[in-house]
């Protein structure tokens, strides 16, 4: 796939010196499981063209790992987890407390000797991070992590192996004399007494070593509270100026893994679709009803690469926009599932929605690829994909509370755009699917169905607004911002019908419209375009 610097993350020489590196890391130590995976982290980190996390050079640490993705996506998962959450999270509680323990923790994790590992979910309580029930009981110069019970073991923390040593940040309910006093994050070495990790089944696409761990009354001193603005006062307990939005508070690194995932998965995205528009503009068709061609010269196989391109580039650019993309400012927190559209409702469905295209993406190239999209590297960023469906905040529970905030404030369009635009099309659908949620009763059984549909619809109308907005800048991506906002409104067609927004008319232009430009988003995207 040929694309603009639009589409792409960091700088021109960034991108050529980290492509090149892992080119001669995947020749000098292939990917493989086990220790193997963070050896390869390691020279990554030690021996890559730019040492440095999300906090010190964001585009660098993203143009690394959108490499990492494309390369092995259990590295980029790691790599991720140790320069997106945990060195961040360490670096700014470092310099706030001044702590010796956590400046040593600090250098341990920038010199690659130890990794980071995010230790917040829990057994029982699925995917979200509201009900966190791990405990810690105040002591003397300290506190007391402890498990209650088995639905309270932490799981999906990278720390089954011993080696490298693991460095958790670990999430839980601060007690006093048996009071919750909020839920705060605590740097603990998983190596620590008193601390058992099991491995849990590996994923064969995604080969980390992923850990159940139990917490047996182990003692974690005050240096190692990464309390932000709170404090500790005899008598009284926790005293915290952000109140009940302490989680979100603690969870803002979060927002980073968001940008991350969105830039990794864009960059699967145009490995796969450059890849399988190479294949089929090479494999020549045989069958009984048409003789010559390639697979590319196929109506069929047009419509398919030409939209997951389109995608492609739509999610390739909401990727870029969220890595240039200011951080949120300190605000009111509400969730009701998950905390992390309190951090950052913008992002984390940004992030929602390009996990979701990304898969349909690489499965269509898959398929499209036959046995040979089975043996090439896809499958594994499938499951990369299918991993961040979950990881870093649960897509469908991102889904839920953004439509409980778009019933409260929905958005607006220009009353003189044109109603049948698709983008006044895809605004209007948001408008009146939050009105039908803010009618229902939550405890419905339709209510949660609605509620994703909103969360979705809100999704594909900032996609389209991205790419179209794009589109002004870079001339030669109209014709996929185009295709994007037929296609997102031609998939809810029977609603815009039913809804009286669209005739029959109106919907058959709309299609034609559709087919009209697969053979400009080819073009634009491959050298030599398919004959028809």
């Amino acid at each position: 796939m040929t694309a603009p610097d639009i589409l792409l993350p960091g700088t021109a020489e960034q991108r050529r010196t980290w492509t090149q590196f892992f080119t001669e890391l995947d020749t000098a130590h292939p990917a493989q499981a086990g220790p193997g995976l963070y050896e390869r982290a390691r020279i990554v980190l030690r021996d890559g063209p730019n040492r440095s996390n999300i906090s010190t050079d964001r585009a660098a640490t993203l143009t690394m790992l959108a490499a990492a993705a494309v390369s092995e996506p259990a590295l980029f998962h790691v790599l991720a987890v140790h320069t997106c959450l945990i060195e961040p999270a360490l670096t700014t509680a470092a310099a706030e407390t001044g702590a010796t323990l956590l400046q040593d923790f600090q250098r341990k994790l920038r010199d690659a000797d130890w990794f980071g590992a995010m230790v917040i979910t829990e057994a029982g309580a699925a995917a979200s991070q509201l009900a966190v029930r791990t405990t810690a009981t105040r002591a003397p110069n300290g506190f007391i992590l402890d498990t209650p019970d088995d639905a309270a073991v932490k799981i999906m923390a990278n720390a089954a192996l011993d080696s490298p040593p693991r460095l958790g940040m670990v999430f839980a309910e601060i007690l006093c004399d048996g009071r919750p006093q909020g839920v705060f994050a605590f740097a603990v070495p998983l190596q620590d007494n008193g601390i058992r990790t099991e491995p849990m089944l590996v994923h064969q696409g995604m080969p980390v070593d992923f850990a159940r761990i139990r917490f047996d009354k182990v003692f974690v001193p005050d240096q190692a509270w990464l309390h932000g603005s709170a404090r500790w006062e005899p008598g009284r307990g926790v005293c915290d100026p952000a109140g009940p939005g302490r989680l979100g508070s603690s969870l803002a690194p979060v927002a980073n893994m968001w940008t991350a995932t969105a830039v990794a998965l864009a960059a699967c995205a145009r490995a796969a679709v450059t890849d399988t528009i190479r294949f089929a503009s090479g494999r020549p068709v045989r069958s009984q009803h048409r003789f010559g061609g390639t697979l590319l010269d196929q109506p069929l196989v047009q419509h398919d690469l030409a939209t997951a391109t389109a995608f492609t580039a739509t999610a390739s650019v909401l990727a870029r926009n969220l890595e240039y993309a200011a951080a949120p400012a300190p605000g009111p927190f509400h969730a009701e599932w998950a905390p992390f559209a309190g951090v950052d409702q913008h992002r984390a469905v940004t992030k929602a929605w390009i996990v979701d295209a990304v898969e349909q993406i690489l499965r269509t190239c898959r398929i499209r690829q036959g046995s040979h999209g089975f043996c090439s590297p896809i499958p594994g960023w499938e499951a990369l994909a299918a991993g961040y469906q979950a990881a870093a905040g649960d897509n469908t529970l991102i889904l839920l509370d953004c439509a409980r905030a778009l019933t409260e404030s929905t958005p607006h369009d220009d009353p003189r755009n044109d109603p049948h635009n698709p983008l006044r099309l895809l605004t209007t659908r948001v408008q009146r699917l939050a009105t039908e949620l803010a009618g229902l009763d939550p405890a419905d059984t339709s209510w949660s169905t609605y509620a994703v549909e909103l969360g979705r619809a809100h999704g594909d109308r900032l996609a389209a607004n991205a790419i179209t907005h794009a589109a002004t800048r870079t001339p030669e991506l109209a014709a996929a911002a185009t295709l994007v906002t037929a296609t997102l409104v031609d998939r809810h067609l029977a609603w815009y019908l039913t809804q009286g927004l669209l005739t029959t008319e109106q919907a058959h232009h709309l299609t034609t419209t559709l087919c009209r430009q697969i053979p400009h988003v080819l073009h634009a995207t491959h050298p030599d375009p398919p004959s028809r």
